[in-house]
Parts: structure tokens; sequence; C-alpha cells
């Protein structure tokens, strides 16, 4: 079964029971009393950074979603998991065994990240930092007239970022990111040490009973 399928479908069913978990839960941004839950929803680009690897491959769609608990009112902690494709910037990439054909880079990750806001709970602009880390499992696919030609591998990987959240009411923000993710992957396997990428996404976050 493909890799990237089966943690896909992990996730979502832990997803689906965070939402159950989650559904007698009332918080909002506003609350300072209780800690909060907050669902992101991100979509952006990503673009390859670094040395060969980042000449190589040209940038490519990125998504993510995301779990986390906001354990005082300017710090959030959380798990997210999130995609990114990439195709070739050229002919020529030092994966060993993919050679001419329609190549494709596929990097998930699963990761813990946490969140410092500098705003107070109730402002309608809040700019933040981020750091995390986690796991980025990684398909090189090349697919040509012999056939298709797949390497598997999973990377360890630190990101660090910031942004801002423009909150839209008690249960609604929608935020801007920027971030870094560092990962060490085999250069054996792939023809890379790392696979830096610089990442720009869009998210909304959604408080479930937010403001009730």
């Amino acid at each position: 079964m493909n890799l990237g399928r089966t943690i896909l479908r992990a996730f979502l069913a832990a997803a689906a029971l965070s939402l159950a978990l989650l559904a007698n839960v009332t918080p909002s941004f506003a609350q300072q009393d209780d800690e909060d839950w907050v669902i992101s929803f991100a979509g952006g680009f990503a673009k390859p950074a670094g040395g060969a690897f980042g000449h190589e491959w040209r940038r490519g769609p990125s998504i993510m979603l995301g779990v986390a608990r906001q354990v005082n009112p300017k710090f959030e902690l959380g798990a997210e998991f999130g995609s990114n494709k990439f195709h070739p910037a050229g002919d020529s990439i030092h994966v060993p065994g993919i050679g001419p054909g329609q190549n494709e880079w596929d990097m998930w990750r699963l990761r813990l990240r946490g969140r410092r806001m500098f705003a107070s709970p109730d402002a309608k602009i809040a700019p933040f930092v981020m750091a995390g880390l986690g796991l980025y499992p990684i398909t090189v696919q090349s697919e040509d007239s012999t056939g298709i030609f797949k390497i598997t591998l999973t990377g360890t990987g630190l990101s660090f970022g910031g942004g801002v959240d423009f909150r839209a009411g008690e249960s609604v923000a929608f935020g801007l990111e920027s971030q870094y993710h560092y990962v060490k992957v085999n250069s054996a396997e792939v023809g890379y040490k790392a696979s830096p990428i610089l990442e720009f996404i869009l998210a909304i976050r959604w408080v479930p009973g937010g403001g009730t």
C-alpha cells in the first residue's frame, strides 16, 4: 500500500476521533480561564531551498491539517499533518535511479509544533513565532516507458517560522505563515544530505464551540 495513503488514513482517523472528543468543548479565543482547542486547515506553496536540492526541484503545492491546544492565552502546542509535492526544475537530478521521465518528490510530515503569540487573547491581529520537530516520510518516483521506479524513506526535521493571525470572531481566525523546514535525509538513497524547504501558507483556524 502507498506509504502516503497509509499515513493519511491514520491521521484522518485520529483527527476524526479528536473532533468527536471536542464536540462538547466550548472555548473561544478571548477566554483566559480555560484551555482552548484549535483546528487548522491551510494551503499554499513550498519552495525547495539550499544546495543541489534547491536548484533541482521547483516549488509546489502545500497543504496542512493541524490540531492544537492553547495551554495559556499566548502559547499553543499541537500536532500537524502536511504534504508537499515537487517536480524537477530541469532535466538533471541527483537521486540514484531517477532519470528523465515523469518525476515527483512527495514529502509528507507528522510534526509537533508550538506557537507563541504576541497579543492579548481578544486582539484582532496577533503576530506569532513557531517552532517544531517531526518525521518527514518521502517518496521519490520516476515513470517512463519502461515502468515506474520508486524510492521511499523517512527524514527527520526541525522547523521554525512566524506569521500573523487575523481574528474574524471568537471561533474563526485567518493566518498567514512562513516556515523553514530543515529535513535530514539519507544521501545514499536520494542523493542529498538534506531537503530543506521554505513554505508560505494561508491558514483557517477554527475553535469548536467558540463564543457559545
